[in-house]
């Protein structure tokens, strides 16, 4: 709890200093044109409104634990119930882990398949282009953390590519990656 407490307030004072610093970016002149201090202000304030929710919850939590009983002879019931689950999963694949201890048993591994994800992403993207490389992450990043119907990761990750473009392209006007070669001339097509 005091950790949440910490977090949730140092989320705060940094987003409110940053967004001060934020207020002193040159305009752009241009009420077309996106300014410099346009993203910055959104992710700023998206902090600012995290932070009071995570201190709020975490107050929230507090008083509810604060009016609970506690119970008796939680720990040894963990602890039976630990030696019970780690006996059902010798032996079997990520699924049956994931089922008999659930989803945080199996999320680490995943986490470091996406970061891998992630840094081929950086790599390729100036060669690919955005449109072909942002579909096909969408797509490993979402099959890696269990979405396993291929029509939903398909779908997904087309609507989700399309939905970015015509956002930066379009309501934004900044320029994507267009890549090199046929995937240039590809992009072309597209945007």
């Amino acid at each position: 709890m005091v950790a949440n407490i910490i977090i949730a307030v140092c989320t705060i004072l940094f987003s409110v200093f940053f967004l001060f610093q934020t207020a002193q970016l040159p305009d752009t002149g241009s009420r077309t044109a996106v300014g410099a201090d346009f993203w910055p202000f959104i992710v700023l304030t998206g902090m600012f409104i995290l932070g009071i929710v995570l201190l709020i919850k975490t107050f929230i939590d507090f008083k509810k634990e604060k009016n609970t009983p506690p119970k008796s002879d939680e720990s040894l019931t963990q602890a039976k119930l630990e030696e019970m689950k780690l006996e059902d999963i010798q032996g079997k694949d990520e699924d049956e882990i994931e089922q008999a201890l659930g989803p945080e048993a199996v999320y680490p591994q995943r986490l470091w398949w996406v970061m891998l994800i992630l840094i081929l992403y950086i790599i390729v993207i100036p060669y690919i282009g955005f449109t072909i490389s942002t579909a096909v992450l969408i797509l490993a990043s979402a099959w890696v953390m269990g979405m396993k119907k291929w029509y939903s990761l398909i779908l997904s990750s087309v609507i989700s590519t399309a939905a970015f473009v015509f956002i930066f392209t379009y309501f934004l006007n900044l320029p994507l990656p267009r890549g090199v070669g046929i995937f240039r001339e590809m992009s072309l097509l597209l945007y």
